[in-house]
């Protein structure tokens, strides 16, 4: 039951990963086409407008028509998302930004967590507004829904206006991000990487991925040791494990007692193969999130036959699954517990099927990292238990007493 218990507390820890780093929370849903004609033609009529004075009427017109509007009225989000565009083509920036959050979880609110975050990134003094929209727009992971959005040239309402650009909500959201995520050492320490290997589209950038996953792997070789030396602890007293649970049957307190008396004996820690996984979970989260803020600079990059690393990729989702599937069944000590056999059938084919649930909308340059993960664990895992085969254990009982010849003398 060991290797099940490792493979439970992996799933466990992934998906805890994946959900406290913001993977189920996807961004706010994309405006429609004629939402995207009504919102441009609006916008353009203010930025048609000359002088503050005009500006600030227009602004005191659209707050008097918002406020006889029912709050369920869809059209008081738009008049909303209007006043604050008023504040920001007046340079109230610091007005802006609540404004701009007052329009709510209506469907302008992917616009006004993208207007929060340009106003944000291009005055100085309001990182933690910048943060709160990156959070906004792309749900806190880097994911953003397929869909448009608008985006103006140039930034700030204040300045001219050159034009109003529809633009995928997915690339102008990374695009928003990676201005915010420069700052990040995980950026900059795969930017490091990316440049040292010469930048080329084409193959730099993938890479980049395989040598963390080497490197990673390198520095967790001394963990996956002493959990290959764990797990054969484990498969060494397996008979006698065996042996206690059918002597304790239907009491836990005694069976529990027994274990522990066991594990003492042989000076075995029960913990000693789960723990080198937790101790791997920063690691991981660290790779989770250094692609999510490199991942607007992996956009139109390739590898072999991945055309772009930055969005999801089937064939490499299925290539992993495939290699976690085989990697479970050369990995897996044998047994004679039936149990536990089936348990191994079915974690055999329930772990490949849930990757393919937790990461089907991931970069392919983070399945890619997990890829390499995989294939260069399941590699070094394969070489240990070949190498070290499970140590022999006496069997429960007395000691055996030695033969004696006739007459009563020993052999």
């Amino acid at each position: 039951m060991k290797t099940t218990s490792n493979i439970l507390l992996l799933v466990f820890g992934i998906f805890i990963l994946v959900t406290l780093s913001g993977c189920f929370q996807g961004g706010p849903p994309a405006l429609s086409h004629s939402d995207l004609e009504v919102l441009k033609t609006e916008l353009e009529k203010i930025d048609s407008i000359s002088g503050d004075v005009d500006v600030k009427l227009e602004k005191e017109r659209l707050d008097s028509e918002q406020q006889k509007l029912d709050k369920k009225n869809p059209q008081k989000a738009l008049y909303l998302f209007l006043i604050a565009y008023c504040a920001e083509k007046l340079g109230n920036y610091e007005e802006a930004i609540p404004r701009y959050e007052a329009v709510g979880r209506s469907h302008y609110k992917s616009m006004a967590f993208f207007r929060i975050g340009e106003v944000a990134s291009h005055v100085e003094g309001m990182w933690e507004a910048d943060k709160r929209a990156l959070k906004g727009y792309t749900g806190a992971s880097g994911y953003a829904p397929q869909g448009n959005i608008l985006v103006r040239y140039p930034a700030l309402a204040s300045e001219p206006l050159k034009e109003w650009k529809v633009e995928e909500l997915r690339v102008a959201a990374n695009s928003r991000a990676d201005k915010y995520q420069r700052r990040a050492t995980s950026y900059k320490a795969i930017d490091a990487i990316v440049t040292f290997l010469g930048k080329n589209p084409r193959f730099s950038y993938a890479l980049a991925i395989l040598l963390i996953a080497l490197v990673v792997k390198v520095i967790t070789t001394p963990l996956s040791n002493r959990q290959i030396k764990s797990m054969r602890e484990m498969q060494a007293i397996q008979p006698l494990l065996t042996e206690i649970q059918r002597k304790h049957k239907g009491d836990r307190e005694a069976l529990m007692k027994a274990q522990m008396k066991l594990f003492k004996e042989h000076k075995i820690n029960p913990m000693g193969g789960c723990l080198p996984l937790l101790v791997q979970m920063p690691f991981l989260i660290w790779v989770y999130r250094a692609v999510w803020a490199y991942n607007w600079q992996f956009e139109g990059k390739s590898f072999l036959w991945i055309s772009n690393l930055a969005v999801h990729d089937y064939p490499l989702l299925i290539l992993y699954a495939g290699s976690l599937y085989f990697s479970q069944k050369l990995t897996t000590p044998p047994t004679a517990d039936p149990q536990q056999q089936q348990t191994q059938r079915m974690m055999a084919i329930i772990f490949p099927f849930m990757f393919l649930f937790l990461f089907k909308f991931m970069p392919a340059a983070f399945i890619l990292y997990w890829f390499a993960q995989n294939v260069l664990m399941t590699g070094h895992q394969y070489y240990l238990l070949r190498k070290t085969p499970p140590s022999a254990v006496a069997p429960a009982g007395p000691p055996e007493k030695k033969a004696t010849k006739k007459g009563g003398e020993k052999k």
